[in-house]
């Protein structure tokens, strides 16, 4: 399986593959230099189907024996990729763990095993996958801390007993639980845990998951999605909350919508503290106390929706600061979106065409990993952008980049570029114009820039 080295290993993605699946649990270590150079190929063009990204004939067919090898397990796969995102954290006073659920569409894969329904409606066939995303308290990506594949079985017949009443280890929202439990486990590696805050879009407002945190000793910030009985007169928590008197008032960007383009909600901002009673749980937890955060919006644009977020929260809420606090976490909580955008729309993994479940789970969790690594690269040009570029560019990739921007080829004894400024010329390389009112490039040019960076590595290289 040895093959001569390849340009890839030239690039900075080589040193992030080595990183990140250098230590990856394999039989054989030649499957686990194997494992390297797959993931910095798929990472120096993210947006290429395999043969594309591999160039040459002989990395795509080990590319794909790779995948095929039984050796080789997505579980294998991912112990790497979390244990590369505790390393991550190490050192770091807070960690915020972001969860979420989604699907990819293989439905055109009609002989490929293992797969089954997706979405509510209709015969899309996939795979889910639930994932846990750590990120720092000032929003850079770390590391995936858990990555969860399955398949649901085909439609059963409608049953008679309610759904509500069913246990949660019966239902999807389980996941929530073992995401939590797996991220917990994986940093009680670490010699000085960090503290832990969990953030959740609506489908983690289960009264279980509050009991599995409470009992975990971690924090949480999750949007809000049932109006809950609680104690005291008004008896549900929407009306308990509204009814506080505001603490601050701010302001909230909202994203462009389809009918509706961008725009700056001014909002007032509630929270109070209320006892949960009305669950089913309650008879296997007990009562349990919850802040609750409400972000309203009084006087939206004519024609518009209020902007409405009501959030869970463990984290303080007795001032305005606090409360802001609870609503920045919040807000952390697009990065797993935008890893999913990434994945979906950088790396195309949606046209992957392999033959059983498995082996899509393995490049699917390849891809994942190479998300984060993009998503990453912009926050961290964001947050240091006087760092020098050498900590996510390989010499011969910025002056590559040089050399297109300047028009002349880099002579020894330039400076290396800062961070900031090689990112900027990633991103006008896949399409970004620099215009004061675009604004800083986003994931979308990023990845058509990694695409494209490696071609002119290619030629720039030839040229010296």
């Amino acid at each position: 399986m040895c093959q001569p080295r390849t340009k890839a290993q030239d690039a900075a993605c080589f040193f992030w593959a080595q990183s990140t699946f250098g230590r990856i649990e394999l039989p054989d270590p030649r499957l686990v230099r194997r494992a390297v150079l797959v993931a910095a190929l798929l990472a120096a063009r993210p947006k290429d189907s395999i043969p594309h990204a591999c160039g040459r004939w002989a990395d795509t067919k080990a590319t794909y024996r790779f995948l095929e090898n039984d050796r080789v397990s997505a579980r294998a796969l991912n112990h790497s990729i979390t244990t590369s995102a505790v390393a991550a954290c190490r050192g770091l006073a807070t960690v915020c763990v972001i969860q979420d659920t989604t699907s990819f569409n293989f439905s055109g894969l009609q002989q490929t095993c293992g797969l089954g329904p997706i979405g509510e409606a209709g015969g899309a066939r996939g795979i889910l996958l639930h994932s846990a995303l750590a990120v720092s308290s000032g929003g850079l990506p770390l590391g995936l801390l858990d990555l969860n594949f399955w398949t649901r079985p085909p439609p059963l017949p409608p049953q008679r007993k309610n759904h509500k009443q069913r246990p949660i280890e019966e239902k999807e929202s389980w996941r929530w639980l073992t995401g939590a439990h797996a991220a917990h486990r994986a940093l009680a590696a670490l010699e000085t845990r960090p503290k832990v805050i969990h953030v959740c879009d609506r489908e983690g407002d289960i009264h279980e998951f509050f009991a599995a945190l409470a009992h975990l000793g971690d924090d949480a910030v999750i949007r809000c999605a049932q109006n809950r009985a609680v104690a005291g007169e008004l008896g549900l928590a929407h009306a308990a909350v509204h009814a506080a008197p505001v603490l601050t008032t701010t302001t909230v960007e909202v994203p462009r919508k389809r009918h509706a383009p961008a725009r700056t909600a001014h909002v007032e901002v509630r929270a109070t503290r209320v006892t949960l009673t009305g669950s089913n749980s309650l008879r296997r937890h007990g009562p349990l106390a919850l802040n609750l955060v409400e972000v309203w919006e009084p006087q939206p644009p004519p024609g518009e929706e209020g902007l409405v977020w009501r959030l869970w929260t463990t984290l303080p809420i007795n001032t305005a600061p606090d409360v802001l606090e609870v609503i920045r976490i919040y807000k952390l909580r697009w990065r797993i979106e935008e890893v999913h955008l990434a994945v979906k729309s950088g790396c195309e993994v949606e046209e992957l065409q392999l033959e059983t479940m498995e082996r899509l789970c393995k490049a699917l969790s390849l891809y994942m990993a190479v998300a984060v690594r993009i998503v990453a690269l912009r926050d961290l040009a964001r947050q240091t952008p006087e760092a020098p570029c050498t900590v996510a560019f390989s010499t011969l990739e910025w002056q590559a980049l040089w050399a297109y921007r300047n028009g002349r080829h880099c002579l020894s004894g330039i400076p290396v570029p800062t961070l900031h400024e090689a990112v900027n010329w990633l991103a006008q390389l896949g399409g970004h114009l620099g215009r004061k009112s675009d604004g800083p490039p986003g994931i979308r040019t990023l990845w058509r820039g990694w695409r494209d960076l490696q071609l002119l590595v290619a030629g720039y290289r030839l040229q010296t």
